[in-house]
């Protein structure tokens, strides 16, 4: 090659070069926060057979996961039309509708109902958006009949979770009855829960309730630097929402309705607004942020 044809190729590659010198070498994509929102509802029943009128109407199309926190029909398994009623609302059987059984859930037996339309145990553990959610069952120890195969079983659950965790940010931990509420002195769970319900069984031979032995448990997790939020939603008639924070982080949240039925003008909170508990989540960012939000103030479906 001669030097004319040299010296011609290397100014056709510098125009080249000076035409192209602001451009990427690739294009990359501005990263965005992707967030999800997640929904927690507990106390909804209007009567033995229905839920909040206001919630029959709710939109949930832009909450990814819907959390039931029990007591979702005052008799809710007395009918197992009542079942097909709910469905109806929030779609049970989706992976990604989750309910917490409360006591006016499963008074009336029928428990296999539940099973059968959720298509889920009444304690399960699903994975998403790295979080760990966790539903446990409250009541296996209702009205004196304590189911200790299913008590050690849910145990062995916790402590499977617990000792397994480790890619996800959160451990968010759904009961209906407010199991810790005798975890810290401070706490004061019972000026504003329905009911408090620390004795409840966690574990059968040895007896040992929420506090002695599944806390711990939690307490190691959170300590790995995996913040654990707990959600009770046995609230509603003292207040409808609940919030405790320590000082390591770890969260205990309460939220539950009192629908305007007369059985309920008995409580505080008659005539007071009713909340719903709704979480943001920043995936990318991997943090969560909740409200309570004002029921009235919702989209309903049109």
């Amino acid at each position: 090659m001669n030097k004319k044809v040299s010296l011609f190729l290397i100014f056709i590659a510098f125009l080249i070069v000076s035409c192209t010198k602001d451009e990427p070498d690739e294009i990359v994509p501005i990263p965005k926060n992707i967030n999800n929102s997640y929904i927690f509802m507990g106390h909804t029943y209007a009567s033995n057979i229905t839920i909040d009128e206001r919630l029959e109407s709710f939109d949930f199309t832009p909450y990814e996961q819907i959390w039931l926190g029990g007591d979702v029909c005052a008799e809710t398994t007395k009918d197992f039309n009542t079942l097909i009623y709910l469905d109806g609302i929030f779609d049970l059987g989706n992976t990604n509708t989750h309910w917490t059984l409360g006591n006016h859930d499963i008074r009336n037996g029928n428990i296999d109902w539940i099973v059968y339309v959720t298509k889920k145990k009444t304690f399960h553990v699903q994975y998403f958006n790295n979080i760990t959610l966790l539903v446990l069952n409250t009541n296996l120890s209702y009205g004196g009949v304590i189911d200790c195969e299913s008590i050690n079983a849910q145990f062995k659950l916790i402590n499977e979770v617990c000792d397994t965790i480790q890619k996800s940010s959160h451990l968010i931990v759904l009961t209906h009855n407010v199991v810790w509420g005798d975890i810290y002195d401070n706490m004061m769970v019972e000026e504003y829960a329905n009911t408090v319900n620390s004795s409840i069984l966690f574990r059968c031979s040895p007896d040992q309730n929420f506090k002695e032995s599944v806390f711990p448990l939690f307490d190691n997790v959170m300590r790995r630097e995996i913040q654990v939020i707990f959600i009770a939603g046995d609230f509603g008639q003292n207040a409808t929402s609940y919030e405790f924070i320590t000082e390591i982080g770890m969260v205990f949240l309460g939220s539950g309705i009192a629908s305007d039925i007369p059985y309920n003008e008995q409580f505080p909170t008659w005539g007071l607004p009713d909340k719903v508990l709704v979480f943001d989540h920043d995936t990318l960012n991997r943090d969560i942020s909740w409200q309570f939000l004002d029921l009235d103030l919702f989209k309903i479906k049109i």
